[in-house]
C-alpha cells in the first residue's frame, strides 16, 4: 500500500514538473474527456484517471489554476473545470477597478485575457445547444448555481469589454440582457432578490458593475446632449437652437436619468455590501446628471 501511495505521488510530481499533460495521459477529443496516453499502457484507466485527480488538486493548491483546469478536463471533470473558470474570471473580468480607475497593468491584462479566452473556448466546445451534459453533470452534482455563474461571468466579461472599447450603449444593452441591475422601478425588489441568490463570485463584482454602469450613463447622456445640440443648431440656426437646448421630454435623456437614480437606490438598498467610496461616485455622477 505504502509502496503504491509512493509511486502514485511521484507520478504525480513527474507529471507537474513535466507538464506533459497530454502527452502522458492523452490529448482531449473534441467532445471533452481525453484519449490514450503514455500512462495508460502501463495502468489501468481509472488509475490514470486517479492521477490526474491527484495532480489537479496539487496544481491548484501550488496556485497553478491553469493547469488544474487542464487536468480536471482530461479527466472530464465538467464540474470542477467550471468551478475554476468561475474562480477564476470572477478575480479577473473586471477591465479596470471602479469609475476612472487605472486600466490593469499589462500582467493583469494578459491573465484576464487567458482566462476569459478560456472560458468562452470552453462554452463553444462544450455548452453548445445539443450538448447537455456538461448542464446534467452540474444538475447532478448540485452545483446549478455554479453554471449560472459562469453564464453571469461571461456576460459580465462582454459588458466590461464593451466599457473599455468605449461602447455605453452597447455596455448597457449586455447589461439588461444579464439582469443583474434594475431598469425599472418594478424591477428593484427582483433585482435584489437575483442578487441574494447569486454566486459570491457575481455578488463581489457588483460595485466595480454599478460604478461602470453608472459611468456608461453619463458618457451616453452627455453624447446624447451634445448630439441634440448640434441637430439643433443645424436644422434651426444658433440662436434659436441655444434657447431650446434644456428643453424638457426628451425621452431618451429621461430614461437615462432615471436609470441613474435606480443605480443610487439600488445601492442604497445594499449598503452594507458596497463601500462608501461606490456610494459616493454614484451620487457624483447622479448629481452631474441633474
Amino acid at each position: 500500500m505504502y509502496k503504491r501511495q509512493s509511486l502514485l505521488c511521484g507520478a504525480t510530481s513527474a507529471l507537474l514538473e513535466t507538464r506533459a499533460f497530454d502527452a502522458l495521459c492523452g490529448a482531449p477529443p473534441p467532445a471533452g474527456g481525453r484519449g490514450d496516453g503514455a500512462l495508460d499502457a502501463h495502468l489501468a484507466r481509472e488509475r490514470v484517471d486517479a492521477l490526474l485527480a491527484l495532480a489537479a488538486r496539487a496544481a491548484a493548491t501550488r496556485g497553478h489554476r491553469a493547469d488544474a483546469c487542464r487536468l480536471h478536463a482530461l479527466r472530464g471533470d465538467d464540474v470542477a473545470v467550471v468551478g475554476v473558470l468561475v474562480q477564476c474570471l470572477g478575480a479577473c473580468v473586471a477591465s479596470r477597478k471602479g469609475s476612472g480607475g487605472a486600466p490593469l497593468d499589462d500582467g493583469r491584462a494578459q491573465d484576464r485575457a487567458f482566462w476569459v479566452g478560456a472560458a468562452r473556448d470552453f462554452a463553444a466546445r462544450r455548452l453548445r445547444a445539443r450538448d447537455a451534459r456538461v448542464v446534467d453533470a452540474l444538475r447532478a452534482a448540485g452545483d446549478e448555481a455554479l453554471g449560472r455563474a459562469f453564464e453571469s461571468l461571461l456576460n459580465l466579461a462582454a459588458f466590461f469589454d464593451a466599457c473599455a472599447a468605449d461602447a455605453p450603449h452597447d455596455a448597457l444593452r449586455v447589461l439588461d440582457g444579464l439582469r443583474l441591475l434594475p431598469s425599472s422601478d418594478a424591477e428593484l425588489g427582483p433585482r435584489l432578490d437575483d442578487f441574494y441568490r447569486a454566486h459570491s463570485s457575481v455578488q463581489k463584482l457588483l460595485g466595480d458593475v454599478l460604478l461602470r454602469a453608472m459611468e456608461c450613463v453619463y458618457v451616453a447622456h452627455d453624447r446624447g446632449k451634445a448630439e441634440r445640440r448640434d441637430r439643433k443648431y443645424r436644422d434651426a440656426g444658433a440662436s434659436r437652437g441655444a434657447g431650446e437646448l434644456d428643453a424638457p421630454g426628451d425621452a431618451a435623456n429621461n430614461d437615462l436619468k432615471k436609470r441613474a437614480s435606480l443605480l443610487v437606490n439600488f445601492a442604497a438598498l445594499l449598503k452594507t455590501r458596497l463601500g462608501d467610496d461606490v456610494h459616493a461616485q454614484l451620487g457624483r455622477y447622479e448629481a452631474m446628471l441633474l
